[in-house]
């Protein structure tokens, strides 16, 4: 269950990481494969991060992406995974 979800894009991930916690819903082993995705998502392409960054941030009007790039742009490896 938890890599269709992965497999289906960060949407599908929020809704896994939200049924992890529900205990009233779900059996115990679904809520433990789930809860793996709070912290084990695969990491995805720098050159989609830096460009879903280049085209919402230009459309904003901001200049934090050319910011990010003069400071040495983005690493080649993940640091660390985030979900919003």
């Amino acid at each position: 269950l938890r890599m269709v979800l992965m497999d289906l894009g960060p949407t599908f991930v929020k809704v896994g990481q939200f049924l992890s916690s529900r205990v009233d819903l779900l059996a115990p082993p679904y809520i433990a494969e789930l809860r793996l995705l709070t912290d084990r998502v695969r990491p995805f392409p720098r050159e989609v991060a830096a460009a879903s960054l280049s085209k919402e941030w230009q459309e904003l009007g901001s200049t934090a992406y050319s910011e990010v790039i003069r400071e040495g742009g983005l690493p080649d490896k993940p640091v660390a995974a985030a979900s919003l």
